[in-house]
């Protein structure tokens, strides 16, 4: 480009924004004088909004964009409250400008808000193709492969074509929440008299976003408000976490959380046995209950389809939310070991299950997409307490750690994804925990988690002998939590540009998984701090140390060969 052209672009750049400013401002006085169905509004919207894809199909930098592209969704926004309000006028008054309600006041009144309705959908579909023909035009203009998202530069990458994929990855991003807002608007036009909405669509656009630009907590802000249509509250922590721990946090997201627990916390759980307990120095014995068993008998239950995940009671995510709210919201903490302890044995009631009951039990998202399949909630699960644990060491408080079962059939079990999470986590945390581990509670926990972790290992079925080294590909869990901040550098050499079809299932993947934890354990054994877990390479064993006097709950040796 010669000097000429690109001093004429420069100065094109401000006479378009100042154009459609312009515009937005004869906009604004049309709908407020002559309404929303005006032939003119519409042309001038029309008019906007091919203004503002030129200017994003121009070359601005990433922060210019941002401007940009929430100046453009703040154009349909209005719009969108302008509809609300409008509809909602109508339905309260029961008339335009009738003070007396009448048969014909009423016939008349349901006729302009069905109008209304019917106009809202229809700008909403108009909404909804802008959105998806720019995402069409910005691939088709900078000639993007479909599955651009997964080729994301280096953070540290000073490169032109690095640069250019970033912005557009980010814009990319942020119309895919916007297309998530307008089909979620879109269902809730619907008058449907079923429980389950058809959230699909949204929480389709929602979770490419987060794929796209998994740094964002944007989308996984979105996917928490719908969590709460469904009535899910667990779900709705797990995403409201998501958007705060990432790189760029959901700018509510704290106030979200925090709101979270105090709405858990306004209600009544009659399920609390105020006669539980649980006995931290000795962590591996059964919590003991004198005044009723858990509230679920999953042990005589049929086992349960995903379909029906979800009709099932159970108090299990109630609790949790309520056991992790003592570390959020200032109180005494005088109700926390019955409320920890009814958590631990709802917990164990879960646990008991075979691994097809479990695995439907794990399931997440069954009232918002069916076709998002998996034991979700144990990485869910894990990456609550990850971000509790972090939160405290990060805020000197108190200290704690959980650990996690194993199954009788180690390869097809749904808990391994959530526990290799929570395993490398630890190795990159390990000094920490040294550090901040020192007292009995904490010394007698950690010693039954690494002594239960060695039974894991045991089952590895490893032919070989010798302990393979890790292996780079990205496995199902990777892809869930890509972008949520705790675990960036367990993620740091992972390749997400191949073996895509580890990201539908958490069953692909086994042999890498077990290299990973195999490799996790070497990483803990040869820490020169760690005093958990010890590695023979003579001898290809692992070990715990006898001064840790562990002794695990089958009275199982305390040594194993991997």
């Amino acid at each position: 480009m010669d000097t000429n052209s690109l001093l004429k672009d420069q100065k094109e750049k401000p006479s378009l924004l100042v154009e459609v400013a312009n515009l937005e401002k004869q906009l604004r006085t049309l709908v407020h004088t002559r309404g929303l169905f005006y032939s003119n509004v519409q042309d001038l919207y029309r008019k906007i909004c091919s203004g503002y894809e030129k200017i994003i199909l121009n070359d601005h930098r990433l922060e210019e964009l941002q401007d940009i592209e929430y100046s453009l969704w703040k154009l349909h926004y209005r719009h969108i409250d302008d509809f609300r309000k409008r509809i909602n006028k109508i339905s309260a008054y029961g008339g335009e400008t009738e003070t007396l309600v009448t048969p014909q006041s009423k016939v008349a009144a349901q006729r302009s808000s069905d109008n209304h309705v019917d106009g809202f959908k229809s700008f909403l579909s108009e909404a909804t193709g802008f959105y998806q023909n720019l995402i069409f035009k910005i691939r088709r203009y900078y000639d993007l492969p479909e599955d651009f998202s997964f080729h994301r530069s280096g953070g540290n990458s000073a490169s032109a074509e690095a640069k250019k994929m970033q912005k557009l990855q980010f814009l990319c991003h942020r119309f895919l929440v916007c297309l998530g807002d307008l089909a979620r608007y879109r269902e809730q036009c619907e008058r449907s008299d079923t429980q389950n909405h058809k959230w699909s669509v949204a929480v389709a656009h929602y979770f490419e976003a987060t794929i796209i630009w998994p740094d964002s907590g944007n989308p996984q802000n979105q996917l928490a408000v719908l969590a709460t249509y469904v009535g899910d509250e667990f779900l709705a922590l797990y995403h409201c976490i998501r958007s705060l721990a990432v790189k760029d946090p959901f700018p509510d997201a704290w106030n979200n959380l925090i709101l979270l627990f105090e709405r858990n916390r306004s209600s009544h759980l009659h399920y609390l046995s105020s006669e539980a307990c649980f006995d931290f120095l000795r962590p591996s014995e059964i919590s003991v209950w004198t005044e009723a068993q858990s509230t679920n008998d999953f042990s005589n239950s049929k086992p349960l389809k995903a379909e029906d995940e979800g009709s099932r009671e159970t108090h299990l995510w109630s609790l949790i939310i309520r056991t992790i709210s003592f570390f959020f919201i200032k109180s005494s903490f005088e109700d926390f070991p019955c409320t920890f302890a009814s958590t631990v044995k709802e917990l164990d009631v879960l646990m008991a299950l075979d691994d097809a009951t479990l695995k439907a039990a794990m399931e997440s998202y069954q009232r918002m997409n069916s076709a998002r399949s998996g034991p979700f909630r144990t990485l869910q699960f894990v990456s609550l307490f990850i971000f509790v644990i972090e939160n405290l060491i990060n805020s000197p408080d108190q200290k704690d750690s959980k650990g996690k079962p194993e199954a009788d059939s180690v390869d097809a079990c749904p808990l391994l994804p959530a526990l290799l999470v929570f395993v490398e986590w630890v190795v990159s945390i390990i000094d920490e925990l040294e550090r901040h581990g020192s007292d009995d509670k904490s010394t007698s926990a950690m010693s039954y988690f690494f002594g239960v972790f060695l039974e894991l290992l045991n089952q590895f079925d490893f032919n070989s002998g010798e302990v393979k080294p890790p292996h780079s590909i990205a496995l199902w869990e990777d892809y869930e939590l890509r972008g949520f901040a705790p675990v960036a550098l367990s993620q740091v050499a992972l390749d997400f540009t191949s073996h895509w079809e580890h990201r539908d299932s958490f069953e692909h993947g086994t042999q890498y998984r077990a290299n990973r934890f195999i490799d996790a354990a070497m990483k803990i054994a040869t820490n020169n701090r760690c005093k958990w877990i010890f590695y023979d390479k003579s001898g290809r064993r692992f070990s715990v140390a006898e001064s840790n006097q562990f002794q695990d709950r089958k009275g199982m040796a305390k040594d194993g060969v991997c």
